[in-house]
């Protein structure tokens, strides 16, 4: 399938209700009548005719009325923003009419975090009202995908889907995540010192595992970003290591080297981090 095929099956859609309010998804149950759906064409976008049947509903039984073209100019517009600051919410919410004139007194738009490079005024007004920990903060920095968590388990893993199912796994044999972290795909060594960085700056924290699955990422490039991220700070915190994959034989002789043991199999690394976290805290 080429990429016009794939635009030509996408459509965006146009939710408008005259009850309006907060309660919408309740209003979906109890009065769906109340609840319009228009589909615009991603290449065409919005067609009068569509405006028209919508406006014909939304207002029908309106003491006040806005005249077709301005109805038709906001749907433009909200069409417009969707595109222009890629979003994947535009919402008005109140849309009020006043003197026959549509007024709106409240809108959101979430924007597509993948975009934010293209948009890095937003990027900068969410970290001005952002409410980060020294963590959060450090990872935005480094480029770092990371989330705090109340455990006491600190994951350092490559790839969201590995880093999900070691989460499992963690809370599977009792143990409680301190964060979510995924350095990516990449084999700079740059990444697992910023992460380690990271990690010991939790006090929280009881243990650190880390598991990774090396294809792009190779496990030695990792390897080598540990030990030198090891050597360079005061390591007080149990480790718990996983390397799999790309060059994994390599990295296992480097952390041998530095007396680090490294785990192949999954389930037994996370029980070892899990106990050596209870450990830590009687």
């Amino acid at each position: 399938m080429n990429i016009m095929n794939f635009l030509l099956l996408k459509k965006l859609i146009f939710i408008i209700s005259p009850a309006g309010g907060v309660e919408i998804e309740e209003i979906s149950k109890t009065n769906p009548e109340k609840i319009f759906q228009m589909e615009v064409d991603l290449i065409l976008g919005i067609k009068a005719y569509q405006a028209k049947q919508i406006w014909e509903r939304t207002f029908e039984n309106s003491i006040q009325k806005p005249t077709f073209y301005d109805f038709y100019n906001l749907l433009s517009i909200l069409n417009r923003i969707y595109f222009e600051q890629d979003a994947t919410l535009v919402e008005i919410n109140p849309l009020i009419i006043s003197q026959s004139r549509l007024m709106a007194l409240d809108a959101k738009i979430l924007i597509d975090d993948n975009a934010l490079v293209l948009h890095q005024n937003f990027v900068s007004r969410a970290q001005e009202n952002a409410e980060e920990t020294l963590q959060e903060k450090m990872a935005r920095e480094a480029n770092l995908t990371y989330i705090s968590l109340e455990g006491d388990i600190a994951c350092i893993v490559n790839g969201a889907g590995l880093a999900m199912a070691t989460m499992d796994v963690v809370k599977h044999f009792g143990g409680e995540h301190a964060n979510f972290l995924d350095i990516g795909g990449s084999s700079n060594p740059e990444k697992m010192i910023h992460a380690f960085n990271i990690i010991q700056s939790n006090s929280k924290v009881k243990s650190i595992l880390i598991n990774i699955f090396g294809g792009i990422t190779r496990c030695d490039d990792i390897a080598a970003g540990l030990v030198k991220a090891i050597e360079s700070s005061t390591l007080n915190i149990p480790l718990s290591v996983r390397l799999v994959g790309t060059n994994d034989k390599i990295a296992q002789q480097m952390m041998k080297e530095i007396n680090i043991e490294v785990f192949t199999d999954m389930n037994a690394a996370v029980k070892d981090s899990v106990e050596k976290a209870k450990e830590a805290s009687k």
